[in-house]
């Protein structure tokens, strides 16, 4: 492998901040950081730096305890409808330097989400939708246990492990078809990085790309929802651009959706498979800023949902879930004020020919998420907390990190799954990490070990939950090694006291080894 200097190194730091480093890119930059204690000193360092800022601002934020009067009168109002039907102009000058590397740390959380249909409730304490059946699913993950990135499948107790793609380059990223009978993934076994598809077993290997240029997913589901269809994107040589595509499963039909080389990122399906959401980064006069394009699945009709936002607001997640009939989509955009603490955060739906946008609601706090009615919310009520606000006015809150020893670094992940169910780890200074569980509303919220996973000097890479929201598997990477842990949620929910199944997948580097659950 090609070293890189130092130089080089500083700048894929940087670019790692934002999630688009390229395979390749991660690689060499992990050698670099093994042989250059001042780079590794400084990687650590910038990887910090989001999480400090980011409690810092939640301090200023909301320094008296409780819900303000403002957002539970904002709450329990009627929801505001604002059809807006004239076009914006997009010039926002309110984001330059450093905070821009808070509005990144905003999205680290988001960027992976998908969120589908219409949520389902919780009954006692056990998520919905559990089946007897699900410990017979295989989940399909990346693994270099043999030296080089390999395709695995294997059962949730870590039986019937096999090794699908067993080949000198390496193979990554799997994504299992709806019909649970095929896995697409990329491999760079061409010379460049390119997509394939290969049967549940392995078998019936196929390049479904070719070409100099890379190929990928950046998608949390690439397939479409009848799995007849993939979202992929090409890079453009010798640019930090990239080509948005969407192309049958065969390979065939390859049909581009961005109208020309641009940032593309986090390509979703509605529901109804006919139309795909993707953001875009567009320049601006200070600083970059994000939009979200839907576009029908044949390339056709694309269209800017946010061009109706407020002047002084920007995108602040790339989570944008779809309406459970694929006729809207929702987004939180906002502003945030660092000298006179005037931050704004809202949750909008969006029709999908961009001509109404409708302010659902509405706050000073930073909302993470939405779901079917309910806010989750970051900061609500003072510092490292969490809380639900529901449509009828209903509040629940949980604070994670009560149980760190010191606070004066943390940091977070949270992933929603398909269901609606939510995931929230909790990341100590002292290396214990936390797991939370709670339903889709926030109405029932648990901690899911009376014991935490010790993770000092990693990092929490990649979060998946199996499809009836039984089982989560997880990565967390470590300097010299990356673990992998599956949890039986419902078993953890009634018995706190199980620990979760841990597994070695990798060594050296902080690569995601992207976990993916048969359907």
């Amino acid at each position: 492998m090609i070293g890189i200097s130092h130089q080089q190194a500083i700048k894929l730091i940087h670019r790692r901040l934002d999630g688009s480093l390229t395979v390749s890119q991660t690689l060499s930059l992990d050698e670099h950081l093994l042989s250059c204690d001042t780079c590794r000193a400084y990687s650590t360092e910038m990887d910090l730096v989001p999480t400090r800022l980011q409690n810092e601002f939640h301090l200023r934020w909301d320094k008296d305890p409780g819900p303000s009067q403002k957002v539970i009168r904002q709450v329990t109002a009627k929801a505001r409808n604002i059809p807006m039907t004239n076009r914006i102009s997009s010039g926002v000058k309110l984001f330059s330097g450093i905070t821009t590397l808070v509005f990144l740390a905003f999205l680290v959380n988001f960027i992976v989400s998908q969120l589908q249909g219409a949520s389902t409730a919780a009954i006692g304490t056990k998520p919905a939708g559990s089946s007897p059946m699900i410990e017979d699913r295989l989940l399909a993950y990346t693994s270099a246990q043999n030296g080089n990135l390999d395709i695995y499948t294997m059962r949730p107790d870590g039986s019937e492990l096999a090794n699908l793609t067993d080949n000198p380059a390496n193979d990554f990223n799997p994504f299992w078809s709806p019909d649970g009978r095929r896995i697409a993934f990329e491999s760079d076994r061409d010379g460049s990085v390119q997509i394939f598809l290969m049967d549940a077993d392995g078998s019936n290997l196929t390049q479904l790309t070719d070409g100099g240029a890379d190929h990928m997913f950046r998608s949390a589901n690439p397939w479409s929802p009848d799995g007849s269809k993939l979202t992929f994107t090409e890079s453009v040589p010798g640019e930090e651009k990239w080509v948005l595509f969407v192309m049958d499963a065969d390979g065939k039909n390859k049909i581009q959706l961005g109208q020309t080389p641009d940032i593309y990122g986090a390509p979703s399906w509605s529901p109804d498979g006919e139309h795909i959401a993707f953001s875009l980064v567009e320049p601006g006069e200070d600083r970059d800023k994000d939009h979200i394009y839907i576009i029908d699945a044949e390339g056709n009709k694309l269209t800017n949902v946010t061009n109706l936002l407020p002047e002084d607001e920007v995108l602040m997640s790339w989570n944008f879930p779809w309406a459970a009939d694929g006729g809207s989509i929702f987004f939180v955009a906002g502003r945030y004020a660092w000298e006179n603490y005037n931050s704004r955060y809202a949750v909008y739906e969006a029709s999908l020919d961009g001509n109404t946008l409708t302010e659902i609601f509405a706050t000073s706090d930073r909302i993470d998420d939405w779901w079917d009615g309910t806010a989750f919310i970051q900061g609500f009520n003072g510092p490292q907390s969490l809380v639900w606000v529901r449509s009828d006015g209903t509040i629940s809150t949980l604070k994670p990190f009560e149980n760190c020893q010191t606070r004066d670094t943390m940091g977070s992940t949270s992933r929603r799954s398909s269901n609606g169910s939510l995931l929230f780890a909790a990341h100590c200074n002292d290396g214990d990490l936390w797991l939370y569980w709670a339903n889709p509303d926030g109405s029932i919220a648990k901690q899911l070990l009376e014991s935490p996973i010790f993770a000092k000097g990693g990092s929490l890479v990649d979060i998946s939950w199996s499809p009836d929201d039984a089982f989560i598997a997880f990565t967390v990477a470590f300097p010299d090694k990356t673990e992998m842990y599956v949890l039986n949620v419902n078993d953890a929910i009634n018995n706190p006291s199980i620990q979760p199944e841990k597994y070695v997948v990798g060594g050296p580097g902080f690569i995601s080894y992207n976990i993916s659950w048969q359907l």
